[in-house]
């Protein structure tokens, strides 16, 4: 079907292609892209939906016996209880740094609509995952 006379190609000052709605050179290519990402955010939720249930039967567990260490064991360098700390704070918010190092780079060359869209919808899969 030749549809290009009739699908429209500017909407006011817009024009659609800023948007991703125009028509790809190679279709087949566009589509199997967006499967891909697609499936792998499904497979995000799926994993993530699995977490929470192994973590949800975990807490059903019958009590068991607490140990405690002795007091003067438990002296710790400063150092390595700082880099506890840090090591935590990134294991926490690795996620909101990707996500600023790629607004970064986006922004580096033309800014576009569809570039922002593309940055709204990773930045939310990834704190949807997260």
């Amino acid at each position: 079907m030749e549809l290009e006379p009739i699908l429209p190609t500017k909407v006011g000052t817009m024009s659609l292609r800023q948007l991703g709605l125009d028509r790809a050179e190679y279709p087949c290519l566009r589509l199997g892209a967006m499967l891909l990402f697609t499936l792998t955010f499904w497979l995000l939720v799926r994993q993530s939906v699995k977490e929470n249930f192994r973590r949800m039967s975990k807490m059903s567990t019958p009590l068991q016996e607490v140990t405690t260490k002795e007091l003067g064991a438990g002296s710790e360098s400063v150092l390595k209880v700082l880099g506890g700390m840090v090591m935590s704070c990134y294991a926490k918010y690795w996620i909101y740094v990707c996500g600023g190092m790629f607004i970064m780079v986006s922004f580096a060359g033309k800014l576009v609509a569809y570039k922002i869209v593309y940055m709204l919808l990773f930045l939310l899969c990834l704190c949807l995952y997260q």
